[in-house]
């Protein structure tokens, strides 16, 4: 069932949604690799304003793959709402098919529907592989999960140069980094309620109020040299409503840092900053690492912990470190980065056959499945 608010936006979004099409300058001959079909029904795809709808086709768009969405048009409507949404239907790879349009010959289907016998035939007759996405369920063992992505704007600056060039970074000049939005939401008893972890706003305020000498809110220096940076037990709150930092400035922002506290999401533990802040070979500190695929090991890739006492003596831990055991944490949490977490490698297994099943689970959700 769609959501009421789809058929009451319909007028409005419906025109956006041919406008984007209309004006977009396909270019299909400079992706070869095998094309991908999304064949949705339901609008869970939407949720987060499109995000992970869009991050996934800007994976499909790396591995140099044609990408058809095929959808009602009222659903359409509803993607072209979303701000993410809109960028997908923008991409020159991506290609609107109406719902009774036949799947292309050899496209691998992501669907949110289990298929009938009926939809079955339709596959096999198309040369197709299905692989229905499971969104906002309960997730079954040994089923494939799809890595948390960045945050689509951060997306387009992670090449493979550029995070070469940042993990080489050894000597940095900010022990631990937060960065981001410290809205009140952010602060809501539902992230303990509903997952039994701190609030971001909680994890900020238990280390203000227990390491004050160390804390500085102050932006870094602009004047950035690696060769120069010297150790420091500094730990960097920044607030990012009053100190925004640029998205292409953002992953070498996170790489000025030893470790990155990772705080949760406004609506579930999961947050891209996790992502980002690995990539660079940045060490996380968080409370929920046994929410990633594979679950992240405290000490090896990460630095866990378990509510304010644990949060205290996690800070005082990596605060007696001595700079091999740094980088000891660093290169594990690249390597795991690589294996787990690079959603372009992730993609290319799946288009090649190389995951098995006939499910994959999409990492977002707003209520508890564990």
């Amino acid at each position: 069932m769609l959501p009421l608010k789809l058929f009451l936006r319909y007028p409005h979004d419906a025109l956006l949604a041919r406008k984007i099409l209309a004006n977009k300058q396909a270019r299909p001959d400079q992706f070869a690799s095998r094309p991908v079909l999304f064949d949705l029904r339901t609008a869970n795809l939407m949720f987060d304003g499109g995000r992970h709808l869009y991050t996934i086709c800007h994976y499909l768009a790396e591995n140099r793959s044609r990408t058809f969405l095929r959808c009602g048009k009222l659903l359409l409507s509803g993607i072209a709402h979303k701000s993410f949404g809109s960028m997908m239907l923008q991409a020159p790879h991506v290609e609107y098919l109406n719902q009774q349009a036949k799947i292309p010959a050899g496209a691998f289907v992501l669907g949110d529907y289990r298929p009938c016998d009926r939809e079955f035939n339709e596959i096999k007759l198309a040369g197709s592989h299905y692989m229905r996405m499971n969104i906002g369920r309960e997730i079954p063992s040994q089923t494939p999960v799809m890595p948390y992505p960045m945050h689509p704007y951060t997306l387009p600056y992670a090449t493979e140069t550029t995070l070469s060039a940042l993990r080489s970074l050894r000597t940095r000049d900010c022990l631990i980094l937060f960065a981001g939005s410290q809205k009140r939401r952010y602060g809501a008893a539902w992230m303990e309620e509903q997952f039994g972890v701190l609030s971001r706003l909680s994890v900020l305020n238990t280390v203000r109020h227990r390491f004050p000498e160390f804390v500085t809110e102050d932006p870094f220096p602009s004047d950035f040299r690696p060769e120069s940076l010297g150790e420091s037990n500094q730990i960097r709150i920044l607030d990012g409503a009053r100190h925004l930092i640029a998205a292409r400035d953002w992953l070498p922002a996170i790489a000025r840092s030893h470790f990155f506290l990772c705080g949760p999401g406004g609506r579930q533990p999961l947050c891209h900053h996790l992502i980002e802040a690995m990539s660079v070979g940045t060490i996380p500190i968080l409370e929920y690492g046994n929410r990633i695929s594979p679950p992240l090991t405290d000490g090896l890739n990460a630095i866990c912990f378990k509510g304010q006492k644990g949060l205290v003596e996690a800070i005082e831990r990596v605060q007696g470190m001595d700079p091999e055991q740094l980088a000891n944490l660093r290169d594990h949490v690249i390597s795991f980065y690589e294996k787990h977490l690079c959603g372009t490698r992730f993609w290319k297994q799946i288009l090649a056959d190389q995951i098995d099943g006939q499910e994959i689970a999409m990492p977002f959700h707003e209520k508890n499945l564990e």
